[in-house]
């Protein structure tokens, strides 16, 4: 099998699991001050998940190396990992958060996660905000909560919405300018969306 059809096989998959399965019903992102309140805090973690993946002791590193290196091997470039900024992953997690069709309990458990890693920051540094605390803290927090189960399920919840917002087409907010699909060298199939409206997205 060539690598190109065992990569297309691999994306179809991931991109129809549960992971991605919720990507074609958002309607829209929104505009958020990433400097602010929770915001602040999401768009650093994404950061510190993310944008530092070239880093040896990066938990992207931990986690792309772990999960996801074979299926993206050949198809991504590491020199041109898209920022948390390029992506629009913060806005895309504000469309979710503001989202009726979501369960409430779901969007609540995404911030209720951001007041759990501000205590565990306390707790740990003794200081009250995540974002607070230096790059190198941070990265000790995030693999202490790695190894708990509430720090488990919510930051792979969070990574979720991540890649969603990287992979996704960029009508739907997130994939700015299609920075994720540039860093892959993906070609998108067709029909491509090319209208969002009632939550759906109109193909022709």
């Amino acid at each position: 099998m060539n690598s190109r059809r065992k990569f297309l096989i691999v994306t179809t998959v991931t991109l129809t699991s549960p992971l991605f399965s919720t990507v074609q019903n958002y309607e829209y992102a929104k505009e958020v001050n990433i400097y602010s309140g929770h915001f602040q805090t999401i768009a650093l973690l994404y950061n510190d998940l993310f944008a530092k993946a070239t880093k040896k002791d990066s938990m992207f590193k931990l986690i792309y190396s772990k999960y996801f290196y074979h299926t993206l091997k050949g198809h991504r470039n590491d020199n041109n990992f898209p920022s948390v900024k390029e992506l629009g992953s913060v806005e895309y997690l504000a469309g979710v958060l503001d989202d009726s069709r979501i369960e409430q309990s779901s969007r609540d458990y995404i911030l209720n996660g951001v007041m759990w890693l501000d205590e565990t920051a306390d707790e740990m540094f003794s200081q009250k905000r995540y974002y607070l605390l230096s790059s190198d803290e941070r990265q000790q927090l995030l693999k202490n909560i790695s190894s708990l189960n509430w720090g488990d399920n919510w930051l792979w919840t969070m990574m979720r919405y991540y890649f969603e917002s990287m992979f996704c087409d960029p009508i739907y907010g997130g994939n700015k300018n299609k920075s994720g699909w540039k860093w892959l060298n993906y070609t998108p199939g067709h029909p491509r969306p090319v209208n969002v409206k009632s939550g759906y997205a109109k193909r022709v």
